[in-house]
């Protein structure tokens, strides 16, 4: 009998072990590595092209969002399903304004789904989405930056492909900002890469690892509206900071020439660098630095304010 019990306890055993080891593997594969073996499951199922800004927002010490979130909407190609491309091209070239030739270019030449036109309104979306295209889609984004955005400079902008921070807080703060929760609109295909009935296009937002972060500055909103204002007025070159002295606390900080984070490539030729920051780029202080010093000389009593000095214009070098 107690040969029996013995055996029955080891066989109790062996089983209870690897049943310990199963239910670790399963929550493991399910809670630990699900989300990303989720994406792998869809990759092979789904053609998804980005749409949402995943990105923390850059306050101001108000709680003021510096970036002005807006909205506007984009016009997104799934080359798979398109049908008849060149009568597509004619199409949205009438409806969206774009040339024919580069439009049906466009749907030649890319395989994987792309974003045609960004900055198309809700009447030319609808217009658009009313025609049942197959492979073409009107749908409503986030654009980071609108036409009242302030501290372009300070903000910088991002690489729309890829969701990074190119310059200014956007790329000093990136991974603070960045998140990883990206949203899709993804058509849902079998396996001939041909659209599932019933299924459609949906928006996939899956989460997976942390949310992006947001983050406060000392800039008072107030405050840098009424200086941009008045450098688009009086100043065509130039910076202006506005500090406060006791704290060392930015509270306005603009440059001049300015220019819009939604169009990049129209600054790329312009002769007055738009894109320089010139209230942090390095300038030669010349005659300026002379008081600070004379101030130093007065301080230390060196000189009198009185005393004379004559400068011939050159110095003797050997």
């Amino acid at each position: 009998m107690v040969f029996h019990l013995s055996r029955i306890n080891k066989m109790c055993f062996f089983f209870g072990f690897f049943t310990v080891l199963l239910l670790g593997r399963l929550f493991y594969l399910q809670l630990i590595e699900g989300p990303h073996l989720t994406l792998e499951s869809l990759s092979g199922r789904v053609q998804e092209v980005p749409v949402d800004i995943a990105r923390g927002e850059i306050l101001d010490r108000n709680n003021v969002s510096l970036t002005n979130t807006a909205q506007h909407f984009s016009i997104v190609i799934f080359p798979d399903q398109l049908k008849e491309s060149a009568q597509i091209a004619k199409q949205l070239a009438a409806i969206s304004g774009k040339d024919e030739n580069r439009i049906d270019s466009l749907l030649q030449t890319n395989h994987r789904p792309f974003k045609l036109k960004t900055d198309i309104d809700a009447v030319t979306a609808q217009k658009i989405n009313s025609l049942k295209l197959a492979g073409v889609l009107a749908v409503a984004e986030k654009v980071r930056y609108s036409f009242t955005s302030l501290g372009a400079h300070l903000v910088g902008y991002t690489n729309t492909a890829d969701n990074r921070g190119v310059s200014g807080l956007e790329a000093m703060y990136d991974e603070v900002l960045r998140g990883s929760q990206p949203e899709y609109v993804a058509a849902l295909v079998d396996a001939t890469q041909q659209l599932i009935p019933g299924l459609g296009y949906k928006k996939l937002r899956i989460a997976e690892g942390t949310g992006p972060s947001h983050i406060i500055l000392t800039i008072d909103t107030r405050i840098q509206k009424v200086v941009e204002s008045i450098m688009d007025k009086q100043i065509e070159k130039g910076a202006v900071v506005v500090m406060r002295p006791s704290t060392g606390e930015i509270l306005a900080m603009a440059s001049r020439p300015n220019f819009d984070a939604n169009h990049l490539d129209s600054y790329l030729t312009s002769s007055a660098a738009p894109f320089m920051n010139r209230a942090l780029s390095a300038y030669q202080p010349g005659s300026v630095f002379k008081l600070v010093l004379a101030a130093a000389a007065l301080e230390n009593k060196i000189v009198k304010p009185q005393d004379v000095f004559f400068d011939p214009g050159y110095v003797d070098v050997n």
